[in-house]
């Protein structure tokens, strides 16, 4: 089936990679020893609240796409859905952790104080996790692909979903199933684990890879795809309504541009407000935002390569700043994304797109229409 296509999501997915890249050019430079911003709040929490809205995004439209082929097909065809998972992520995946292994540790600008000598600590175990896709169990990060542990929370999200929703013919059931599960886990289990074992070594391992393995988020963007996909009109009225989309962006801005954390559900409360801010992008004829930019479209287009090889331009542009003129943070931070895009281009242009030519070209999603936006 032809894929749907949801405006200002392309858009969306560039903002995220660029949060990304914002937090990781502080982090690199805190890492160093060097002169940094990373005791601001915003920089450590603008980062990470940008993967919550991939997974949000990720949660949402998989979601939606499974229910769309559930509806047209009667069925749903998990191998194809697997093999378009695969020509999207493994080829830039694997390239990218060959990298990583084999060649950044001979580059000297690659090279992180602690995080570099600790590569060959249980390398074998780290390769094959990483061959596994399973890069978010790696304890230690390895320089120049740390990133990729998030691929791996997605990839394990690709897996179990398609198969749970032609299985179990109910998602509402599904997701809030996923949703209850892991908040249980993680608020009864997880204490349970640590107090049974003493805080041991693997215990905290654990529980580590289990607060990353953001699938309550994933769950919160499949709630919002079943409210958009089953026309719950009511609903979709009130959440398309001005105030709330400025409520949503508003709380937003003011929680991440102040370094906010909610205890206990940190990315729980701002993926319910991505989930929303996603919603009228994607379904909203009356949405207050417009990402619908050639430009952004673009880079929306090459995210996935921006996310991947972000830190790679990071280490080339402050091996560059160094030799031009070291202490600038304009030029950092300019060349950074300057080489970040120019990479993920060519590499979207040359080699990703090799992979990419046997999908579908997509089609306009016939929710996005004005009788579920509000009367202005």
């Amino acid at each position: 089936m032809a894929k749907v296509y949801f405006p200002n999501l392309n858009g969306l997915r560039f903002i995220a990679a660029f949060a990304v890249i914002i937090h990781h050019l502080e982090q690199y430079k805190f890492l160093l020893n060097e002169p940094n911003l990373w005791h601001i709040p915003f920089f450590e929490v603008v980062g990470k609240v940008a993967v919550v809205l991939f997974f949000v995004l990720s949660g949402f439209l998989i979601t939606y796409l499974l229910l769309e082929e559930q509806r047209t097909t009667n069925t749903i065809s998990i191998w194809a859905f697997y093999m378009r998972r695969v020509r999207r992520i493994w080829p830039l995946y694997y390239l990218m952790v060959g990298l990583g292994l084999f060649v950044f540790p001979a580059i000297s600008i690659f090279y992180l104080p602690t995080l570099s000598g600790e590569l060959a600590s249980g390398f074998t175990t780290k390769l094959i996790l990483l061959l596994l896709i399973l890069p978010n169990m790696v304890v230690m990060p390895i320089p120049g692909i740390y990133q990729t542990w998030s691929i791996g929370v997605e990839e394990q999200f690709y897996l179990i979903w398609p198969v749970l929703f032609k299985k179990i013919r109910n998602p509402v059931l599904i997701c809030c199933l996923v949703l209850g599960g892991y908040l249980v886990v993680k608020f009864v289990g997880l204490p349970v684990l640590s107090n049974l074992t003493h805080e041991a070594s693997w215990a905290r391992t654990a529980i580590r890879i289990w607060n990353k393995f953001s699938v309550d988020c994933m769950a919160i963007g499949g709630l919002t795809a079943i409210l958009l996909h089953r026309k719950q009109e009511r609903a979709l009225q009130f959440l398309f309504s001005k105030p709330v989309q400025v409520l949503a962006y508003g709380i937003s801005g003011v929680m991440i541009g102040y370094g906010v954390v909610v205890p206990y559900v940190n990315f729980e409360c701002y993926a319910v407000l991505f989930a929303i801010i996603i919603l009228n992008l994607a379904a909203n004829p009356a949405s207050i935002i417009n990402l619908e930019i050639s430009v952004f479209k673009y880079l929306g287009k090459i995210s996935y390569g921006l996310y991947m090889y972000h830190l790679v331009g990071i280490a080339m542009a402050h091996a560059l700043t160094n030799w031009l003129a070291p202490g600038s943070n304009v030029l950092l931070y300019g060349l950074s994304i300057a080489l970040s895009i120019g990479i993920s281009a060519a590499s979207y242009e040359w080699f990703e797109s090799r992979f990419l030519r046997s999908k579908k070209q997509p089609v306009p999603s016939p929710e996005k229409s004005s009788e579920l936006a509000p009367q202005a």
